[in-house]
């Protein structure tokens, strides 16, 4: 029964956290449409998605913590799966910025659709949260 109603009340936490997301979204694409300035609304677009991917992962982290109290940080995972989903999920932001790190046809790739942008930022702050790990 204790499992059932921690379930619960992440499902509402969840919920909750996706509202309050499209709530802001929506103020500031307002925000955008009227003063003409994108940035705070494709900032936020970017950084949302690795909030809830964290958030999904928060049980777990938390459950794991209570049970030992030494961590370390994953590196490799890090590193080598973290900083390329990074890279895709700011990919809005570069372009929006200017930032000449990606080629032409890179962004149009990820900056058209941010479906892309928006998985790889979910699983970035998923794996961000995963990998710190037990010693």
């Amino acid at each position: 029964m204790r499992n059932n109603k921690q379930y619960l009340f992440w499902a509402i936490a969840l919920i909750v956290l996706l509202w309050l997301g499209s709530e802001l979204q929506a103020i500031l694409r307002n925000y955008q449409a009227t003063y003409y300035k994108s940035i705070p609304y494709i900032t936020f677009t970017v950084f949302f998605p690795i909030l809830v991917g964290m958030f999904l992962r928060l049980p777990k982290y938390l459950k794991e913590k209570k049970s030992n109290e030494n961590f370390s940080i994953n590196w490799a995972k890090l590193l080598f799966l973290s900083l390329p989903l990074l890279f895709i999920t700011l990919s809005p932001l570069y372009f929006v910025l200017g930032i000449p790190i990606v080629t032409f046809t890179w962004t149009i790739l990820f900056s058209s659709s941010l479906t892309i942008t928006t998985m790889s930022g979910i699983i970035f702050g998923y794996v961000l949260v995963e990998s710190l790990r037990e010693k």
